[in-house]
């Protein structure tokens, strides 16, 4: 264990730095966490440009990295490296401005890695952007389309709209070209003519006058309709013969830190002295490997060792400390609140599993939504202090490609065995749901995050 000299204020100037820092970095950033956990760790890295913000935990954060999860281009494996920054008040967004309720906590950590993957996804890359483009083209010219069509249809309908009889061509006409079947308009117009002979001469000029307007257009959304699927049969014999992996290896080293009032309740002094300023710092290591599986799973595990203290495993108090001075028959009394932790503190090791699977969802071309799985297992060294402990969660996320928003939400079941509030002196046990978390994380993106292709 490190210890710092000095009071917790210390751990409060780095958590309003890393706010700062996170709210005025320029918008070269990039995200090492696209999915997360309560306390904001993931074993899958994931490339992006955001600031994040975990409305229920009070925490921020914000990374720079060279992660990549696109399909890797022009060599089979590159260096990963990258760090991360964040800083919570363990008390809660309410009481970040309450001098007396500050509870904060720190984490930097560094990652160095390396990625490998097959290069066969070039080929399926270029092929799904092809694609994607063409279906824009198409959509664009249906839309030119319609809006000619609509624009002719208004003028044609004015010069008829006084004339005998005209009501029931007027409504087939409306729903001719509300179909949008813009290769068969011009010879179903046509075909009103002998239904309508009284407007035959104007229907087949109508008609005419439909032909050479989207004649081209038409002509062209054909050519892009055959190349569409030629490419999509393509894509699928593609996917029959070949499937995109990437796999990345990575360490993280760094160090957690918190400061918390304590109270010693074996201190011998006097009141005051019992109420000690505990400043910590341990250091972390973790060693971890992702699989990305086509272009929509990834899976991720890890595992590793840190240093550190019992904090969780405290009792959170309010003490009122009350000084009273007696002149004559006058009595003064001056109290002060103190918000405390009490029961026995010690630092120790603690070993840490984690696997992630997370899982794209598209819906269409630019929006995407992530559904995330999460296992966390924490082995310490001494029971006694902090028991070992299993969260299990699940995250829902949506986020637009070269959009400027990602958002989610998750679940989690902290401590399913409950085993941290056993160890309490004063334990307060409740059914694992009523214990379950409910988080809300938003994050500004400055760049694409979606890498699905």
């Amino acid at each position: 264990m490190i210890k710092l000299d000095g009071n917790r204020y210390f751990l409060r100037f780095w958590l309003v730095v890393s706010l700062a820092f996170t709210l005025f970095t320029p918008p070269m950033i990039s995200a090492q966490v696209l999915v997360q956990d309560s306390k904001g760790s993931s074993s899958i890295l994931y490339h992006g440009c955001t600031i994040g913000l975990n409305l229920s935990e009070a925490a921020f954060e914000f990374d720079y990295n060279n992660f990549s999860n696109r399909y890797v281009r022009d060599f089979r494996g590159h260096l990963v490296w990258g760090f991360q920054l964040s800083a919570q008040n363990k008390d809660g967004v309410a009481n970040l401005l309450d001098t007396g309720k500050w509870t904060p906590e720190a984490k930097g950590v560094i990652t160095l890695g390396y990625s490998l993957s097959n290069l066969n996804a070039k080929s399926y890359a270029e092929l799904s952007r092809s694609i994607d483009l063409l279906n824009r083209e198409i959509t664009g010219l249906d839309n030119g389309m319609d809006g000619k069509t609509k624009a002719m249809l208004d003028g044609y309908l004015k010069s008829i709209k006084d004339k005998k009889d005209s009501d029931k061509l007027i409504a087939e006409l409306k729903s001719i070209v509300g179909e949008k079947d813009f290769r068969d308009l011009a010879a179903s117009i046509q075909n009103l003519a002998s239904k309508f002979p009284e407007f035959g001469r104007g229907l087949l000029s109508f008609a005419d006058e439909i032909s050479i307007n989207i004649g081209q257009d038409l002509q062209s959304k054909n050519e892009k309709l055959m190349k569409l699927k030629g490419l999509e049969i393509e894509q699928r014999n593609y996917r029959a013969t070949h499937r995109y992996i990437m796999a990345v290896f990575y360490a993280n080293i760094g160090l957690s830190a918190n400061s918390f009032k304590y109270y010693n309740e074996n201190s011998t002094g006097d009141f005051k002295s019992r109420f000690e300023d505990k400043n910590f710092i341990g250091p972390l290591i973790n060693i971890g490997a992702n699989l990305q599986w086509g272009g929509r799973y990834i899976f991720g595990i890890s595992g590793g060792l840190k240093r550190i203290n019992n904090l969780e495993s405290l009792s959170k108090k309010e003490f009122t400390l009350q000084s009273v001075e007696i002149l004559g028959s006058q009595v003064l009394i001056d109290e002060k609140k103190i918000t405390a932790f009490a029961g026995t503190y010690g630092t120790l090791n603690q070993y840490n599993l984690s696997a992630d699977i997370l899982r794209f969802h598209k819906l269409g071309i630019q929006q995407v939504i992530v559904s995330h799985l999460y296992l966390r297992h924490n082995i310490t060294a001494n029971t006694n202090l902090v028991p070992t402990q299993t969260n299990a969660g699940l995250g829902v996320y949506y986020f637009k490609n070269n959009g400027a928003f990602l958002g989610g939400l998750y679940v989690e079941a902290p401590d399913i065995a409950n085993n941290i509030e056993k160890h309490k002196a004063e334990p307060k046990l409740k059914p694992l749901y009523n214990r379950i978390k409910f988080g809300i994380i938003a994050k500004i993106t400055f760049g694409s995050l979606s890498s699905i292709n």
